[in-house]
């Protein structure tokens, strides 16, 4: 997975982490250089980063660039198995559109101890730039990602009797009435349209976050649904 990330702190970060390269830094030729540069500058030499100097306006697509950009591939070599296994705690999203959305998103499955985030072939472009690395605080650079046939993963977990659970506006039960220990996927829908008849048919269970009648909105924002079912998992694995 090859993606971008801009500033000093953030790329000083994954400069330090083993399981991603970071090809190229692009640095602002009249930034003023300070201790977080100067780390930058030696981490770059010591893994033989290519370093470039450039203008200023030519990283001004980055927001909060603080004159230095990184390209950087990541390694997804986890072993799908293995996650397959061991209880996993999969969230499935059907599409997702926008990065505020995905940021958040990524930052919640990180810190609640979601080992997978399931996303569809064709949302491939949306991708770690700097901005959904911004936005998920670091957590984009340590979560799992896959990228399937949503038809195909969901069939293979059946194979490891893996609960799916798919969240809608109107579903069988209300996810905290539910039983959500032990191996499980959450499927969730997009910003603007609801999980398909043909992948609802696929999950064990349609569950529904209630809402107030006096709501005028058919749902929540999908980044606010995704914490809330997370965190009702979160609290049961917990009791």
């Amino acid at each position: 997975m090859r993606g971008f990330i801009a500033g000093r702190n953030p790329v000083l970060s994954i400069l330090k982490k083993n399981n991603i390269k970071v090809v190229t830094v692009k640095i602002d030729k009249n930034a003023k250089e300070d201790s977080k540069i100067n780390e930058i500058l030696a981490l770059c030499e010591n893994k033989n980063v290519n370093i470039i100097y450039v203008d200023r306006n030519t990283l001004r697509d980055y927001s909060q660039n603080q004159g230095i950009v990184a390209e950087f591939t990541k390694e997804d070599n986890f072993d799908l198995e293995e996650i397959l296994l061991n209880n996993p705690f999969i969230i499935i999203l059907r599409e997702i559109m926008y990065k505020q959305n995905f940021g958040a998103i990524i930052r919640t499955c990180d810190i609640a101890g979601v080992n997978l985030l399931v996303l569809p072939k064709k949302n491939k472009n949306l991708h770690l730039d700097s901005e959904v690395a911004r936005i998920s605080e670091g957590a984009s650079l340590n979560m799992n990602f896959l990228y399937t046939n949503l038809f195909e993963f969901i069939d293979k977990l059946k194979l490891f009797n893996v609960s799916i659970f798919g969240i809608e506006n109107i579903g069988d039960d209300i996810y905290f009435n539910t039983n959500l220990k032990g191996s499980v996927a959450f499927l969730f829908g997009s910003e603007a349209s609801s999980i398909s008849e043909p992948l609802t048919k696929r999950c064990d269970k349609i569950l529904k976050i209630p809402q107030s009648e006096k709501s005028t909105l058919n749902s929540l924002n999908i980044a606010s649904s995704v914490s809330i079912v997370v965190y009702e998992k979160v609290r049961q694995n917990s009791i």
